[in-house]
């Protein structure tokens, strides 16, 4: 019984480091659950096969008494993760990445290309975050995209990153579900679909 508590914990542990270390990028926090979902299949079958091992093994054994620091880690495991479920809603993580990577991208926000479509290539790191597009929209604002994903059912993608006074009408990545969200001063984080211009 005590592997399986310790084991409980160290994944437990695993699992909230995980989810704050997925909250640094923009947007990520809303997909994790779906992407957990969606990667059950790899990690699911070693996860049981391990855990039907253990019990085996623990089984086998002679019972013994657990101890009190075994109890104190059975219930700090679930504590341990709504803790960093947390952390990583309340956006400090967040935002205290953004901070490393606001100079150098302020830096850059003279130099940003005009860009109608599809922003320019970059390939630039900025503190954290890896920016491999960005653009001065027509429209108003500098945009720097850190990542995409599939935008849902269709063909479309999802462009996340980071802008410096932006427009209300759509990024050099697209327009549609697009949205601004304050970081503060004139710089905010954006989401946008590549669905329609």
């Amino acid at each position: 019984m005590a592997v399986s508590i310790n084991l409980a914990f160290g994944l437990s542990a695993c699992a909230g480091l995980s989810v704050i270390y997925l909250s640094l990028w923009p947007g990520k926090m809303a997909e994790l659950p779906m992407d957990a979902i969606g990667s059950v299949r790899f990690w699911g079958p070693p996860l049981v096969l391990i855990l039907i091992v253990l019990a085996a093994w623990d089984h086998r054994r002679p019972p013994r008494p657990i101890k009190v620091r075994h109890w104190l880690l059975l219930g700090a495991s679930p504590l341990l993760l709504i803790g960093s479920v947390f952390i990583a809603e309340s956006d400090v993580p967040f935002r205290a990445a953004f901070r490393l990577a606001r100079p150098g991208l302020e830096a850059a926000v003279p130099t940003a290309p005009s860009s109608g479509h599809d922003g320019s290539p970059l390939g630039r790191d900025f503190g954290p975050y890896l920016v491999d597009r960005y653009g001065a929209d027509p429209r108003g604002g500098v945009f720097f995209r850190v990542r995409t994903s599939p935008g849902g059912w269709g063909i479309d993608t999802m462009s996340y990153g980071f802008t410096f006074r932006p427009n209300a009408e759509g990024t050099p990545f697209g327009g549609a579900r697009y949205e601004v969200f304050p970081l503060g001063g004139d710089w905010y984080w954006f989401h946008a679909s590549d669905d329609h211009y």
